[in-house]
C-alpha cells in the first residue's frame, strides 16, 4: 500500500512507472474477479470473462519478463 505522502516524496519520473504498474497488474487480476463474482451469482458471463483474464495475464507477464531481462541490464 502506498499512501500520499510516500506518493509526494517520490520523484515524478518514478511515478509514472509505478502508476503503470499498478494499472497493469489490476489489468490481470480484476478481469479473473468479475468472471469469478459472475459465476458465483449464475449470470453466464465467467467463461467470457475469463478469456481476456488470461490474455491481460500473460500480457503483464511478458512486459514483466521484458524489464527483468532487458531493462535491469542497462
Amino acid at each position: 500500500m502506498l499512501n500520499v505522502a510516500q506518493w509526494r516524496r517520490l520523484d515524478r519520473r518514478f511515478r509514472v512507472h509505478l502508476m503503470a504498474h499498478v494499472v497493469l497488474g489490476q489489468a490481470a487480476v480484476v478481469p479473473f474477479a468479475l468472471a469469478g463474482l459472475t459465476l458465483i451469482l449464475g449470470t453466464g458471463g465467467g467463461p467470457y470473462l475469463t478469456v481476456p483474464a488470461v490474455i491481460s495475464s500473460f500480457g503483464a507477464a511478458i512486459y514483466n519478463a521484458w524489464v527483468l531481462l532487458v531493462e535491469i541490464i542497462r
